[in-house]
């Protein structure tokens, strides 16, 4: 084999997928988040940093302290460089790189083994095929793993709505472009609408089928792109390791930037950056993307959805109650949104708990489901206005119903100020709430 320079991070993400979504990672769990866990950390320039017991911690969960530490940390490793072996012995498809873990330390290396110039395929090919090369590995392992708050809408959906359905124009003007790219746009706006509740990973796994299907059939329609970024940086929030998660905010990074790429002047494709942004947890910038959108789409209901759920979760109240407001002019296509959830919550923390009542009433009539976090802030909310007697009776039907939902803990994923998740846990324990 002809070595060649250091590879790319891109190289390196892109490799990473490929190795964790093959036929000899796919019962390996563990293999699989150490191996995410350890190039994730290496590419963010913390190569050196790397020991036994920040793996033990931060992979497996285990205390550094314990005495077979190390000796697991130590047994997985070589079983890693086995599986590592074992994929780039075995493997069919040409490679850009290999990834070594050498003997005495952790830290991954990282060698070129075939140059793009000499073995590239076609773009449209080369587009099709490394997009979403291990996705069912990557998305089959984190919702395998059982450890993912399978908790149905945090912010749940409009639920009396049509299916979607593109404007005719704009569907005339994909077709004249080509058939493949009309039915890709087509596909989107369908796994568009699955994008909400968030915290429902069986539906963020089939909406991510779902536009997988449509990059196949056109990988130059960018739609495709930013809401699989959406997706992807949903299960990086639900991940109950920071290995898993950062493969799957590495693959969300990469479908936003190909939808920038694709598209600057589109909305939706800073729209699918800002939810990366926030599902990295670095607000200020998802706050700005999501400005950006709006500004080039004040109407456009995905857009509005997206901005309102970001400024939600990170304070800024009034902004999100003005996007999600009942009486807002906006263009659905047919979408189930979350609006009246966003309004809810947001009027919430305004102190407008009648609004909250109401907004979640007129979503329960519409259909959308009522879950944990739905009952949560009804319950907060006749806390807040006074009724106790209908707040104790909601957190009874909370804990029945729902045993072992933990409120803080789920809020606290997705508040960028914790005293938000702390005033509604305030509320419920007011209200009687005796666990958690």
């Amino acid at each position: 084999m002809t070595k060649h320079p250091a590879p790319s991070s891109e190289d390196v993400q892109k490799t990473l997928l490929q190795v964790i979504g093959s036929q000899t990672f796919a019962k390996s769990d563990r293999s699989k988040e150490f191996l995410g866990y350890i190039v994730s950390e290496a590419l963010a320039g913390r190569g050196a940093a790397i020991r036994g017991k920040t793996i033990a911690a931060d992979v497996f969960g285990r205390d550094p302290g314990e005495p077979d530490s190390d000796n697991v940390v130590r047994v997985e490793a070589r079983r890693l460089r086995r599986k590592l072996d074992d994929y780039y012995r075995d493997a069919t498809v040409d490679h850009i790189v290999r990834i070594h873990i050498d003997q005495g330390g952790y830290a991954p290396r990282f060698e070129t083994i075939v140059s793009k110039e000499v073995s590239a395929p076609p773009e449209s090919e080369t587009k099709t095929n490394w997009r979403f090369v291990g996705l069912a590995g990557i998305v089959g392992a984190v919702l395998a793993s059982g450890a993912i708050f399978v908790v149905t809408s945090f912010m749940g959906s409009d639920a009396s709505l049509s299916q979607p359905q593109l404007p005719e124009l704009e569907r005339l003007a994909l077709r004249e472009k080509s058939m493949a790219t009309l039915q890709a746009a087509n596909l989107d706006l369908q796994g568009r609408n699955l994008l909400f509740p968030i915290l429902d990973p069986n539906r963020q796994k089939l909406a991510i089928a779902t536009f997988e299907e449509a990059i196949q059939l056109d990988p130059t329609y960018f739609g495709s792109y930013a809401s699989a970024a959406h997706s992807f940086g949903t299960l990086a929030l639900l991940s109950p390791t920071d290995g898993e998660g950062q493969i799957l905010l590495q693959t969300a990074q990469l479908m936003a930037d190909e939808a920038v790429s694709l598209a600057p002047q589109e909305a939706c494709s800073h729209a699918g950056r800002a939810w990366v942004r926030f599902a990295q947890r670095n607000f200020p910038e998802a706050v700005r993307l999501a400005d950006l959108a709006l500004e080039m789409a004040p109407n456009d209901g995905s857009v509005l959805d997206t901005y309102g759920f970001i400024m939600l979760t990170a304070g800024h109240f009034e902004e999100a109650a003005e996007a999600s407001a009942p009486g807002r002019d906006l263009d659905t296509n047919g979408l189930r949104l979350a609006r009246r959830n966003v309004f809810a919550v947001s009027s919430f923390h305004l102190g407008n708990y009648a609004d909250t009542l109401a907004s979640f009433a007129h979503a329960i009539e519409e259909g959308a489901p009522v879950s944990a976090p739905t009952l949560v802030f009804i319950a907060a909310a006749h806390v807040e206005l006074g009724n106790r007697t209908e707040a104790a009776r909601t957190v009874r039907e909370i804990q029945e119903t729902y045993p072992d939902f933990n409120p803080k803990h789920i809020l606290s994923r997705f508040y960028q100020d914790a005293k938000h998740a702390d005033m509604v846990a305030n509320s419920l324990r007011s209200a009687g709430w005796t666990t958690n």
